[in-house]
């Protein structure tokens, strides 16, 4: 949406979905329509602004699962791998630095805010979180 309001002007929501009085469903097929996207590094580029204007890990992470489910990254797991680090960072940096755990937490995390879209991280050929098992002494 930020790139076609700094193309042209919007009086709402629908407005920047609407190009040459077609309704596009989503913002970026409007921003390709208009030619605003030379290829598909987009979602990269949104993610790398968010951390470049000190966006926390759980806005990175809200702003991944946006890009997701509005069908906006082409390779979410090379998008994942580029980022993880950013956005568990909250989370590694609450396990003493345990990046297993970190990066495990931010799945769960994404996950269940994918679920809340009927998708989940399998669905996009994400890994799923690791399942930590307790053993008993004998």
């Amino acid at each position: 949406m930020c790139a076609i309001l700094q193309s042209q002007s919007a009086l709402s929501f629908l407005d920047a979905h609407t190009i040459n009085g077609v309704i596009y469903e989503t913002f970026q097929e409007a921003a390709i329509t208009l030619g605003l996207f030379a290829d598909q590094n987009e979602a990269q580029y949104a993610i790398q602004k968010a951390i470049n204007t000190l966006a926390t890990p759980q806005q990175l992470r809200q702003l991944f699962v946006h890009l997701l489910v509005n069908d906006c990254i082409l390779a979410p797991i090379d998008i994942w791998t580029s980022y993880q680090q950013h956005m568990a960072h909250n989370f590694t940096l609450q396990f003493n630095l345990n990046t297993v755990l970190g990066l495990n937490h931010a799945l769960e995390e994404l996950n269940k805010s994918l679920k809340e879209h009927g998708k989940s991280l399998s669905f996009y050929e994400l890994p799923d979180p690791l399942t930590f098992t307790g053993v008993m002494g004998a």
